[in-house]
């Protein structure tokens, strides 16, 4: 049987740390240094190694998400599909990047990895979901499916809908707002039927551009407007994100109310999105005062977006200098549901 062409791109993180001989971890030299460790691994495919980055993933940047695409591009016509060897901290970031930059269904299934230990350590996951990712492309390609994927512990995950949930649990991921696209089991993979198809197959050039300059802000009680204030006018910030409280709810009452504020960025042509801060939850903004009075001072809501795709959607409008409303409310790559209420929340302040 002919073995699936797949292209393991390396970017670093926990999974990319060997021992050395004084027993301390460092980052592999190579990613076939890492692959070594798990001969296995050869077994599922056809592996050609690129080693992009080898850091931290803390200390990744819009300039590696577009590296990373520039490659993923690169190799269309020459692989089946793309596996991503990525540090926990900012895999969902990553993920939801690419995603954003690729045609929707017009992409060859890519998978994000990593790891809570390294490949040597004592009882370590690496091996586990390395094996597991490289089980869920082989499924995938078979089956022409065009998703951006994150597989971790036993779960197979849309990268958009993704989010880190744990320092030290094994299934480090959960898509709270979003079912699983399927599962890693004893049994094999077995998927949901909630992935998309690869429909297109025409080359495409992706979109790269991002702008990092954007600052999100924890609602709390009795946060002074002249913060946000003195951010604006440090005329750094390109664009704001307020975790709020509820379902979207903004102080709007008396010296306190960043209703003014959100006024100001949006007539200095800074957008301003309110986001929740219930995990899996969702905006409507419409529903108490609080929230009404913050969209009629332009604020964008955000839906059901996690607050990671609703930080790299705005990087990606910045970055492209497209309206940010008009694209935050649209499902780019399934990373948003997009509801009656959110449209109606949009035209009433249009």
């Amino acid at each position: 049987m002919t073995l699936p062409r797949i292209v393991v791109i390396g970017m670093g993180g926990t999974i990319g740390m060997v021992r050395g001989g004084d027993g301390a971890l460092r980052p592999a030299a190579s990613v076939g240094e890492l692959l070594d460790q798990v001969p296995a691994a050869a077994r599922y495919a056809e592996l050609t190694l690129v080693p992009l980055a080898s850091l931290d993933s803390t200390n990744l940047a819009p300039s590696h998400w577009t590296a990373l695409i520039d490659v993923v591009a690169q190799v269309q016509e020459r692989c089946d599909g793309v596996l991503v060897l990525h540090g926990t901290d900012t895999m969902a970031y990553t993920a939801t990047a690419l995603s954003l930059a690729l045609p929707r269904g017009g992409h060859l299934p890519i998978v994000f990895t990593g790891s809570q230990l390294p490949l040597k350590s004592d009882h370590t996951d690496a091996a586990r979901n390395l094996i597991g990712a490289l089980l869920t492309l082989r499924l995938a390609i078979r089956r022409q499916i065009a998703e951006v994927m994150i597989v971790f512990g036993d779960r197979v995950l849309r990268g958009n809908r993704a989010i880190k949930t744990s320092e030290i649990h094994f299934p480090a991921f959960d898509s709270p707002a979003f079912p699983l696209l399927g599962e890693v089991t004893a049994a094999g993979i077995r998927l949901t039927g909630l992935h998309t198809e690869r429909t297109l197959t025409a080359p495409f050039v992706p979109d790269t551009r991002f702008d990092g300059a954007i600052l999100t802000v924890d609602m709390t009680p009795g946060l002074p407007p002249e913060v946000l204030r003195a951010v604006l006018h440090s005329r750094h910030c390109h664009g704001i994100i307020l975790r709020s409280l509820g379902t979207g709810n903004v102080p709007n009452v008396g010296p306190l109310s960043l209703v003014p504020v959100i006024q100001e960025a949006t007539d200095a042509g800074i957008p301003v999105l309110v986001t929740t801060k219930f995990v899996g939850g969702s905006t409507r903004m419409g529903l108490y005062e609080p929230g009404r009075d913050a969209l009629d001072a332009g604020a964008l809501p955000t839906g059901d977006l996690t607050d990671v795709a609703a930080q790299v959607k705005l990087m990606a409008a910045l970055g492209r200098g497209i309206d940010a409303r008009d694209f935050l409310l649209t499902d780019i790559a399934g990373e948003l549901t997009v509801t009656e209420d959110m449209e109606d929340e949009s035209h009433d302040v249009l």
